[in-house]
């Protein structure tokens, strides 16, 4: 169990405005009254320079004109004595003594205890860490705050990729009415190469038919020319024949002219005159002569004749030999023509265009899938968000139980992260008398070895706030010592 002080005597001498003061404490509420500037404030301050020491101490502690300054502190179970700088703790008898009694007294004192006023004047930020940190919620409340600050950070760039995606899906247009699955490409893509290969052999079976459409054409033309080839060597020898048979007659004739001609040169007399007889004998031989001559042309024709007669015949038989030949190629060439299949190619836009609606169809799905995958996505960020949200909510509301649970030094009071409220009003808007009241509760709450506080302006205080000012120290065991102008000598312990 803690120990607990309280003033039972104080003394001080040469301290600020006091020459000389020292009294017992009655009662819960101890006023120091008196007109301004009679040494009420300072005694106060005397009784928190002894405790705090150097930190505590006014600029001038010493009155002006003394030579030595003290201030006794009787505590009961010790006895504070400050001369001067010099600190000295006694211990009542059976009381431990200190090796650090400065030390000691910090342990046991709270500057906030000696002027609850203060806590009014500090920020709102700052008050309310202060109660936090008296209620012992405030290392709890700094841990959900931190949980939450990293939780936000952590939310952030969730939230701004929940927004990315939300913009990305927005952007995706996807058709409707568009089938549940894709559309079988490749199935397309094989009947295509199927029709483009069935083309292919049509294409060489169209080829191969107008091959065999020129041998057709060939062995017909070449049937036509065998068939005028026979017809002219036919006619041909009709025509060498009937020569040969012309020259034949001619040349008999020729022999005829001139036998009558040689027969008539011999049966020539010489009757007449010698050159007559000379001119028909020499015109008689030019015409032995002459026949002689043309049948040897006539004969060397013929031969020539005969020669080509025999040529023909022999062409013509040759070409009768081979005439069944020509009729038997012909029809062959015929027959593989008309058996020959025809090359009927199949109209491949139509798959071209089938395909092209597939792979818009797949393409559109393919939006879809990834608009739903995006969707998908998003849907599990946001279950992030979320999360993280309802963790920062329900470390609020844990905060707000904690704040709720929190013992209160005074009751209507609540305290928030930026500012402490007493029945809903920040204790800036609070009276004057109200903020005192909050102060000291405050400092009884968190000072609870040394059960002082210290009022240096009780001017706001009425009897009422004096009457809960009391009740307030009766039921925390503590001591309330306060400065207040009054000049009836009436009140208190009065200063002059």
């Amino acid at each position: 169990m803690t120990d607990t002080y309280r003033i039972i005597e104080f003394s001080a001498e040469n301290f600020k405005r006091l020459r000389m003061m020292a009294f017992q404490p009655k009662g819960r509420v101890t006023r120091l009254t008196g007109k301004n500037d009679q040494g009420k404030s300072s005694v106060l301050d005397a009784v928190a320079y002894a405790f705090g020491g150097k930190k505590a101490a006014p600029e001038m502690p010493m009155r002006r004109g003394a030579k030595t300054m003290e201030i006794m502190l009787n505590l009961g179970k010790l006895i504070v004595r400050r001369t001067g700088t010099r600190l000295q703790v006694t211990p009542a008898k059976g009381e431990k003594a200190w090796n650090t009694p400065q030390a000691m007294l910090d342990s046991i004192y709270d500057e906030l205890a000696f002027n609850p006023q203060e806590f009014a004047l500090m920020d709102a930020e700052d008050q309310a860490e202060a109660l936090r940190k008296l209620t012992g919620i405030d290392a709890e409340l700094k841990r959900l705050d931190k949980a939450n600050v990293d939780d936000y950070a952590a939310r952030t760039p969730i939230n701004a990729e929940v927004k990315r995606l939300q913009a990305e899906i927005a952007s995706i247009l996807v058709q409707d009415g568009l089938p549940k699955e894709k559309v079988d490409e490749e199935a397309i893509k094989a009947r295509k190469r199927e029709a483009n290969e069935a083309n292919r052999n049509a294409l060489a079976r169209t080829v191969e038919k107008q091959r065999l459409a020129g041998a057709l054409a060939d062995a017909e033309m070449g049937e036509q020319r065998h068939m005028q080839l026979l017809k002219d060597k036919a006619e041909l020898i009709k025509l060498l024949i009937s020569k040969i048979d012309g020259l034949d007659q001619g040349m008999i004739w020729v022999a005829n002219v001139a036998g009558t001609v040689q027969e008539r040169l011999l049966d020539t007399k010489p009757e007449g005159a010698f050159a007559q007889l000379g001119t028909t004998i020499d015109t008689l031989k030019y015409a032995v002569q002459a026949a002689q001559i043309s049948q040897t042309q006539m004969r060397e024709v013929s031969e020539s004749a005969a020669s080509a007669l025999d040529q023909a015949r022999l062409t013509l038989s040759a070409a009768e030999h081979t005439e069944q030949s020509v009729h038997d190629a012909v029809a062959e060439a015929r027959i593989a023509w008309e058996n020959a299949p025809s090359g009927e190619t199949a109209d491949t836009a139509a798959l071209d265009e089938e395909l092209e609606r597939a792979q818009l169809v797949n393409r559109e799905i393919d939006k879809r899938t990834r608009q739903a995958g995006l969707i998908e996505l998003r849907r599990g960020k946001q279950a992030e968000v979320d999360q993280l949200t309802r963790a920062m909510e329900d470390r609020e509301e844990e905060k707000r139980k904690a704040i709720a649970d929190a013992k209160m030094p005074l009751e209507g009071l609540t305290v928030t992260e930026k500012r402490v409220l007493l029945n809903g009003i920040p204790v800036k808007q609070l009276g004057e008398a109200r903020q005192i009241l909050l102060g000291v509760a405050i400092g009884i709450a968190r000072n609870p070895s040394l059960r002082l506080v210290l009022i240096p302006h009780g001017e706001a205080l009425d009897e009422d706030t004096l009457a809960e000012l009391g009740k307030m120290a009766e039921e925390k065991d503590f001591y309330v010592w306060m400065a207040k102008v009054d000049s009836s000598g009436k009140v208190g312990i009065y200063l002059e």
